[in-house]
């Protein structure tokens, strides 16, 4: 199931004091003044997906992101880490399966707190830790929200609830609930709850009540629940406002390539044998982590080399996720994309050829799946990936799968696309 949330800001009228309760009127003022406050920021998200079958109290492990999400002109854009390239890839293109939402950076705040259609009902003022704090309920009635929920399904905008926590002194926002009401039967979905925890964070000189953690559970309508924990960190003022597009304006040249970097064209049919650099375990890798290779051996065509032995590939984690029928597995996909080597840049056409041996591995004697063999793992399936691709996907059998520094790959080079 695919699942996106977005809170569109409404036109809204300027606050007005209650004065059947001030004390909202405080809380509110105080929210739109941190809102107004916030910089255009980045932060980095690691995002552990996990899921509870209906018959079952406990949640598996799926798969971890790790992703960058930039807030500018009150937009939520999402980008890998380190690219930079925020607002060029939706959110669904980056993250093409499972569960993944939006919102939760700012969007829902400003939503229930500026707009005059919220409706707010005071409910005591103890959190549920026992700390003091003062606590309401809320709802946004349908026809007067923005609030989008897109499945596989379809889409339909609906009506929300849900509780905040203020910190009785600062009224600064502690923490926000959001569940949908209403949920259309053709989207699948029994339910939809969001939680959001906020903290004061040092963006630059400054400090700004930011979102430091949410969590995200959804219901289908089998009773299956698949859940989001996500926590943000290394918040910093976003300055690169000109490298973002929001498809209203030409778009921005990207800066030229430096002289000393020639970009060149790998010839087809070359054999590049490459050995990974970057070391994976499942119990820290995540979606969107960074990955290198070297070439082992010079690479030679009509007697003159062309790709010298140490080359470095650059490339990226697609995919690291569990399985556990019949036995214990991780799915692992690489992305290998560029190939430097003295002063020269290719992109990486290619396609996987060639495996093994691996430190840590048992060579698999059949394309078949083993069975399970407590503290070992087993390279038991490659998917062959399309022509010009640079990509890669194993099936490993094992609770834990490492791909040590060494694993070996062989690659034939195809015509560029």
């Amino acid at each position: 199931m695919r699942l996106v949330w977005s809170s569109l800001l409404l036109l809204l009228a300027p606050l007005a004091a209650s004065p059947q309760d001030p004390l909202l009127a405080r809380i509110r003022s105080r929210a739109a003044e941190n809102l107004a406050r916030a910089p255009n920021y980045t932060c980095g998200l690691l995002v552990e997906r996990t899921s509870r079958a209906p018959d079952s109290r406990r949640f598996d492990f799926a798969d971890r992101l790790r992703l960058e999400v930039a807030l500018s002109g009150g937009k939520e854009l999402f980008a890998w880490p380190g690219s930079n390239n925020f607002g060029e890839t939706s959110l669904e293109q980056l993250i093409p399966g499972g569960t993944m939402v939006s919102g939760d950076f700012a969007l829902f705040a400003s939503s229930v707190f500026l707009s005059p259609l919220t409706t707010f009902t005071p409910a005591g003022q103890t959190a549920p830790d026992g700390s003091r704090a003062i606590r309401y309920t809320y709802v946004v009635p349908r026809n007067k929200t923005g609030y989008l929920i897109r499945t596989s399904s379809g889409s339909a905008t609906v009506g929300y609830h849900g509780t905040f926590l203020v910190d009785a002194q600062t009224l600064d926002l502690l923490r926000l609930e959001i569940a949908a009401d209403d949920l259309p039967p053709d989207l699948g979905l029994k339910d939809t709850r969001d939680s959001i925890d906020y903290r004061r964070l040092e963006v630059g000189e400054s400090d700004f009540l930011l979102p430091v953690s949410s969590e995200v559970q959804t219901t289908d309508a089998d009773g299956r629940v698949a859940r989001n924990q996500t926590h943000f960190s290394h918040c910093h003022q976003y300055v690169g406002q000109a490298a973002i597009s929001f498809g209203e304006a030409e778009p921005v040249a990207a800066p030229s390539t430096p002289r000393e970097i020639a970009e060149v064209t790998l010839a087809p049919g070359l054999a590049l044998e490459l050995t990974l650099e970057t070391e994976l375990d499942s119990l820290t890798a995540a979606i969107g982590d960074s990955l290198t290779a070297r070439v082992v051996r010079d690479v030679k065509k009509d007697g003159k080399v062309v790709v010298p032995k140490g080359a470095l590939a650059s490339g990226r984690v697609t995919m690291f996720q569990s399985g556990f029928w019949p036995v214990p597995f991780y799915t692992i996909g690489l992305h290998f994309f560029t190939l430097e080597f003295a002063g020269r840049r290719a992109k990486l056409a290619a396609r996987l050829e060639d495996w093994g041996p691996a430190v840590g591995f048992e060579p698999p004697q059949a394309r078949s799946r083993p069975s399970a063999t407590p503290g070992k793992q087993t390279l038991i399936m490659m998917q062959p990936s399309e022509p010009s691709t640079g990509l890669a996907i194993f099936q490993i059998a094992g609770d834990r799968v490492r791909l040590h520094r060494g694993f070996r790959m062989g690659w034939q080079t195809e015509n560029a696309p």
